[in-house]
Formats: structure tokens, C-alpha cells, sequence
């Protein structure tokens, strides 16, 4: 596959937050583009999921 392939959906009408439009993009690399991706998406995932349990143990800090 020679550089990426963008695979784009709209969610129907039914489908949609609030009646929101809504568009998805996914992009498809390979390589060493595609592994730099995978670094970046996983480092934000990664702060994603601390963020998540800071959260939640305020909460649990809060409710004591």
C-alpha cells in the first residue's frame, strides 16, 4: 500500500448525538508512518487513562 488510505463514514441520522452531523475518518498507514502513529495513539491514550483515575480518585475524595 503506497502512503495512507483514508476510510471515511457518516453516521445516519438515527445514529447521531443530538442530531449532530457526524463524520468518522480513519487513516490507514503502514511503515514507518504507520509506527509513528501507533506511538503518538498510544501516548495519548496513555494520558487518557491517567487522567481517567485522577479523575475518578477526586470523585472518590470528594464523596469521604
Amino acid at each position: 500500500m503506497d502512503g495512507a488510505r483514508i476510510i471515511s463514514y457518516n453516521l445516519n441520522e438515527d445514529e447521531r448525538p443530538g442530531g449532530m452531523k457526524v463524520r468518522i475518518k480513519i487513516r490507514v498507514e503502514s511503515g514507518r508512518k504507520g509506527r509513528a502513529r501507533d506511538a503518538r495513539q498510544a501516548q495519548a491514550l496513555k494520558e487518557y487513562l491517567t487522567w481517567v483515575v485522577q479523575q475518578e480518585q477526586q470523585d472518590q475524595a470528594g464523596r469521604q
